[in-house]
């Protein structure tokens, strides 16, 4: 770590505080990539608890991009609203949403 102008610089952070760009891009890939297996796996039991009643997905290709998006908000909303402030993807690289 570097002294520069009274704070404390980071490799993932720099001057004025703020995440720089390759960890936020790491981050942003983990969750997404998080995401998308959290998608497969609605989608995987869903699709067999229909089987069950005789029905199945035609288009699961649709039905995975719609799982996908609401996952999506549904996962950035919940893990920045607990007590981690943060996503698995940023908690891994030690950065947070922090409010000003």
């Amino acid at each position: 770590m570097k002294e520069n102008n009274s704070e404390i610089q980071d490799d993932k952070i720099n001057v004025n505080g703020r995440v720089t760009f390759l960890p936020s891009l790491i981050s942003s890939i983990v969750d997404q990539a998080l995401i998308a297996a959290i998608a497969g796996v609605v989608l995987f039991i869903a699709n067999f608890i229909m089987q069950f009643a005789g029905y199945y997905i035609a288009e699961k290709l649709q039905m995975f991009i719609i799982l996908y998006v609401i996952c999506n908000i549904i996962y950035i909303s919940v893990f920045e609203a607990s007590r981690l402030s943060a996503t698995p993807g940023k908690v891994l690289l030690k950065s947070k949403v922090v409010a000003k």
